[in-house]
């Protein structure tokens, strides 16, 4: 049904048309930019060395694992104290860097 008036029927047509020649141009550019694009680089795997006085501090390293255990054993079943009051004492600081 054409509208004599405003043609909204050839108008809507002409849109169409265009937004499938875009979506065909667009898909044919994309496929002529994955054929020209050269292959990734390789990514070799990178190492890291740790200074000697950093391997002494990880060997020495001491904590309580079972006090851990027991910390987190605690958190896991509600029963760990938290002191609110030391919470917002320790947001302080970080207020002060914004």
């Amino acid at each position: 049904m054409t509208d004599a008036i405003s043609n909204n029927a050839a108008n809507a047509l002409k849109a169409t048309a265009r937004a499938a020649e875009a979506t065909t141009k667009a898909r044919v550019d994309a496929e002529s930019t994955a054929e020209a694009a050269p292959a990734p680089a390789k990514i070799e795997p990178s190492t890291v060395e740790l200074t000697p006085a950093l391997k002494n501090a990880l060997v020495e390293a001491d904590f309580d694992a079972a006090k851990v255990q027991e910390i987190k054993t605690a958190l896991e079943q509600g029963n760990y104290p938290l002191d609110n009051n030391k919470i917002a004492e320790s947001f302080v600081p970080l207020e002060k860097l914004l």
